[in-house]
């Protein structure tokens, strides 16, 4: 790290931006942050917020942001080099001279994103003209995007030509600038240039500022990778960069929500039907570069994987690296699509959004998705496996380096073993007799029609129902998981099961709830009965220690029935 940017950083770190704006801004404390009316534009109601644990402001009238050195320039017209020197004469900092090495890099940077902004401007004027008419068709009906999605992400065609190469020839680029922006490369022992990305649709990736950093393609037809980014540059590290950070930042800091899932086109479909606070990874699994980027805008990003296998094992690795980084007020929640479905696949159903909706609000907590990935209550009932499961996770919370936030997590989840003990321990001293064929026929056909009322009931219908097949369709209906042919083909006759009654949610909730609690009655009152045979087998042996511990359990059995 040189000189000048440890310089920065001290800067930054010595610099109180309340003091700074207040200079400027009459100020009022609300909660944490403090509030005036905005020095950019003009208005009688403030709308102007100074957050002092970020060091920024923003205003949510004219949508100014940035840091103190941002707003010193802004308010005082200086350039960036005049307004560090001024705050730092204020906080007692002696200014480094910027070396000729370093002055070079800055340039250079700056050449390259306009190398990168001329690339951008090519494959957009393409995408309009005759050669990017199938990439164009692909994206407005294949893809359903509009014009306005498509010039918001700035989305472009990389012809199967030179044509490019020659434009910017023709800037007097050198060829090792090309190379250095990521756009071309040369094959060993060649001189010709080859450009990365042909004959695909273009994705710009930008930075925060919406400058050009790289590009993501995707191939038109068949062929392999599907997905193709431009190399690490000077200005690209995948390991670092948020694609559709630029779209999301504003309304993601000012919401306070940020939603991350896996590919650009499912970012650029979620913008599209306003979940403006979407982005993604750009084909690399969640880095701290990305929790910490995510946790500038938002208390407790969502990070929404696939329902499959590899999508909780990706959920599973996103939580591990987020354990370590943990503090108050920076969490994650979790959201785990329909299996087989993508956010776009999703949306684009009958009512997808309304889905979509629902999904992220449902979403898990880190801690509630800690849990349902070491805790299974279908296998893990026995003392044994709750010391295994006690000991993953304590072993996982100690990580954590706030010691306040680590003390409740593991009070939360010891709290949740101790309840699942209860529960298998109650299990253990009673039992569920199946339906008979009318009355099973009956559940099933009120659960086809409001099949989100199965996962209230799930636990207890494994054990009421017996067409297990049935069970796995009812499960996959509550989660809106589409049905094969040979599915649909096995519910139809419940479909077309014929009532007189009107029937409501309300209504079905009731029917339900009676038949249910029917069968727990009758499988009680059978258990009761069980239990005064073992009394009395027991009381001719004379072991009386069970026979008060079965006295117990008759009077526990009969205050349940009579209640």
């Amino acid at each position: 790290m040189s000189d000048f940017v440890r310089f920065l950083e001290e800067l930054r770190n010595r610099l109180n931006i309340t003091n700074i704006v207040g200079r400027r801004v009459s100020l009022k404390r609300k909660g944490r942050d403090q509030w005036g009316c905005c020095p950019f534009h003009g208005e009688k109601t403030p709308s102007f917020k100074v957050d002092e644990s970020r060091g920024t402001y923003h205003c949510f009238g004219c949508h100014a942001h940035g840091d103190a050195i941002k707003f010193v320039m802004e308010t005082e017209n200086l350039s960036f080099y005049e307004a560090i020197k001024q705050l730092a004469e204020s906080t007692g900092l002696e200014l480094p001279q910027q070396t000729p090495t370093e002055k070079k890099q800055i340039q250079k940077r700056k050449s390259l994103f306009d190398i990168t902004e001329l690339a951008t401007g090519f494959y957009e004027a393409k995408l309009r003209s005759e050669e990017g008419k199938e990439a164009l068709t692909y994206l407005l009906e294949n893809r359903k995007l509009t014009w306005e999605t498509i010039e918001n992400f700035r989305i472009g065609y990389a012809p199967d030509s030179e044509e490019l190469y020659t434009i910017l020839q023709k800037q007097n680029i050198p060829d090792s600038d090309l190379v250095q922006a990521g756009l071309f490369r040369k094959y060993d022992g060649s001189s010709k240039m080859y450009a990365y990305l042909k004959n695909r649709i273009i994705f710009p990736i930008q930075n925060r500022k919406g400058s050009i950093l790289a590009f993501s393609g995707r191939i038109l037809g068949a062929g392999e990778p599907k997905y193709l980014n431009t190399p690490e540059t000077e200005l690209f590290h995948k390991r670092e960069t948020l694609y559709g950070l630029y779209q999301a930042r504003e309304n993601a800091f000012k919401n306070n929500h940020a939603l991350l899932c896996e590919g650009q086109i499912d970012v650029i479909t979620l913008h599209q039907f306003g979940f403006t606070t979407a982005m993604a990874t750009l084909g690399t699994a969640l880095t701290e570069h990305h929790l910490r980027h995510l946790w500038k805008m938002a208390e407790a990003p969502i990070l929404c994987f696939d329902g499959d296998s590899a999508g909780k094992k990706a959920g599973l690795r996103a939580l591990n690296i987020a354990i370590p980084l943990l503090q108050s007020g920076k969490t994650l929640h979790i959201a785990f699509l329909p299996q087989n479905m993508d956010p776009d696949d999703l949306l684009k159903m009958p009512h997808g959004k309304e889905k979509f909706e629902s999904l992220l609000k449902n979403s898990l907590s880190l801690s509630d998705a800690l849990w349902e990935s070491t805790y299974s209550p279908h296998t893990d009932t026995h003392p044994e496996d709750h010391a295994r499961i006690e000991k993953e996770l304590t072993e996982i919370y100690n990580k954590i380096p706030d010691p306040v936030l680590r003390m409740h997590l593991i009070r939360d989840f010891k709290n949740k073993l101790w309840q699942a003990f209860r529960n298998h321990s109650k299990k253990t001293h009673s039992r569920d007799i199946p339906l008979n064929t009318s009355e099973e026929r009956e559940v099933i056909h009120l659960l086809i029609l409001y099949p989100q009322l199965f996962l209230e009931w799930e636990e207890k219908l494994i054990n009421l129902i017996q067409k297990k097949d049935i069970l796995v369709i009812l499960q996959k209906l509550s989660q809106m998981i589409p049905l094969t042919d040979e599915e649909e083909k096995t519910i139809t006759p419940f479909r077309i099961f014929q009532t007189m009654e009107k029937l409501t949610e309300e209504t079905i909730q009731i029917k339900l709830e009676k038949i249910i609690l029917n069968q727990s009655l009758q499988a009680m009152i059978l258990e009761k009965s069980e239990v005064q045979q073992r009394f009395s087998q027991t009381s001719a042996r004379e072991d009386w220690q069970m026979l008060q511990d079965l006295q117990k359990e008759i009077q526990r059995l009969k205050e349940k029935i009579e209640s």
